[in-house]
């Protein structure tokens, strides 16, 4: 039997129990209390005072940086409004205009100042004086001014203001290409013809036409459109006379300037005051000793004086091969293109190849294709088409123009080599 353990021996292990937990708790208790001890500062009360300085010190930087923006941008705005204020007022100016009254085809100067007016001005002195007038003291006026300031043409009108102001750049760029900066004014210089020669005190830009021609030459070119051109151009027309070369008159023009071709026109020396008119001139036309403007370069048809006859007619032979049906028509597709370039035909037929004459033909200029045409006569008049010839045909001895690559036309046409009918596409004919 096993025996039950003794009471000293219970009472003892009891203790032990109880003395192992009690420790146990002890080293619970210390480190939870060590866990809860947490690090202090001992911060003095010198310290909370300097961070309280800082504190306001930079409160009150804050402060006054906004304080000062506020003000800098209250001067700022008063000065632009100012600056506003200052452009809004009218630009203070006078103005001098001197009209040509006696001269009712002269420039009107009216527009020029109805422009200056119309921007933010405030013309001080507006001072309106006559080149023709009969007052002494006007006149003397003028005279100073038109010594002054140089002046060349009439009407004239000048400006006098304070040109470094800037609110006056907005007028200056509108009115520089319109004229000139004197030292202490702007002299409107743009006068387009008829004005008034400021020395001379004649007037320039009324011009006298004279147009010769041929009665007896209706295929002639007629230059009367011409002289609308011309009136378009700018010119003022004063006198337009029209001569026929058999009149006495016409007869000494022609000879005293040297004219070879009728019709023509003549301009007297008053032209060359149209800048435009002058440039265009130098291509039809020169310049004689007197100023006077002749017109030499004439379209055809014209009359030549030197060899007596009417030049620029020319003859259209249209050779055809009346066995090929479906061959183009040599004369429809040929003869718009040349009467584009101003050709005049005085004759105009179909010659086949199967005719004596036809055969003439295809021998004599070794024609090698069928539709294609013969021109005969004055081609050398019309130079453009003298020129492009050369890339679609030849040119013989007798001076008849052959038209040779028919394929140009992408058309059906006969091969008399081959004996047959081709058609060749442009694209490849050109390649």
């Amino acid at each position: 039997m096993k025996e039950s353990p003794k009471k000293e021996d219970i009472k003892q292990e009891t203790n032990y129990d109880e003395t192992k937990k009690s420790i146990k708790y002890t080293e619970k208790d210390e480190s939870i209390a060590k866990a809860k001890q947490t690090p202090t500062f001992n911060l003095s009360s010198e310290f909370y005072m300097q961070a309280f300085l800082m504190i306001i010190i930079i409160i009150v930087i804050i402060a006054l940086t906004n304080v000062f923006q506020l003000a800098s941008l209250g001067g700022l705005f008063e000065q632009k409004l100012a600056e506003a204020k200052e452009a809004a007022k009218p630009i203070p100016l006078q103005l001098t205009t001197i009209s040509t009254s006696a001269c009712e085809d002269c420039y009107d100067i009216t527009p020029f100042v109805d422009t200056i007016k119309s921007y933010n001005v405030n013309i001080t002195s507006e001072k309106k004086l006559d080149f023709y007038s009969e007052d002494e003291k006007t006149k003397e006026e003028v005279k100073q001014l038109i010594e002054k300031y140089n002046i060349e043409k009439l009407p004239a009108a000048i400006i006098t203001a304070d040109f470094t102001n800037p609110n006056l750049n907005a007028l200056i760029s509108k009115i520089k290409e319109m004229g000139e900066l004197k030292e202490d004014g702007f002299l409107f210089t743009k006068i387009t013809p008829p004005f008034v020669d400021a020395k001379t005190s004649a007037v320039r830009g009324k011009v006298s036409l004279t147009l010769i021609k041929d009665s007896s030459c209706k295929e002639c070119v007629d230059l009367s459109p011409l002289k609308l051109q011309l009136t378009e151009l700018g010119l003022k027309i004063k006198n337009d006379d029209e001569l026929d070369i058999s009149s006495t008159k016409a007869q000494n023009l022609i000879k005293k300037y040297d004219i070879e071709k009728i019709p023509t026109i003549i301009l007297d020396k008053e032209a060359e005051v149209y800048q435009d008119f002058t440039q265009l001139w130098a291509i039809v036309g020169t310049v004689a000793k007197d100023g006077s403007y002749i017109m030499k370069t004439i379209n055809p048809p014209y009359f030549s004086i030197k060899e007596g006859k009417v030049k620029g007619f020319v003859s259209l032979i249209a050779l055809t091969d009346s066995a090929c049906t479906e061959c183009y028509d040599a004369a429809l597709f040929h003869k718009p293109i040349l009467e584009s370039v101003g050709v005049v035909f005085s004759e105009e037929k179909d010659v086949d190849i199967s005719s004596a004459e036809g055969k003439e033909l295809v021998k004599k200029y070794s024609i090698k294709k069928v539709p294609t045409i013969i021109l005969k006569g004055d081609i050398d008049e019309y130079k453009a088409l003298a020129k492009a010839w050369l890339t679609v045909g030849t040119v013989e001895s007798d001076g008849a123009y052959i038209f040779r690559k028919v394929e140009v036309a992408q058309k059906t046409y006969q091969n008399l080599e081959t004996g047959k009918t081709e058609t060749v596409p442009i694209e490849t004919a050109s390649s």
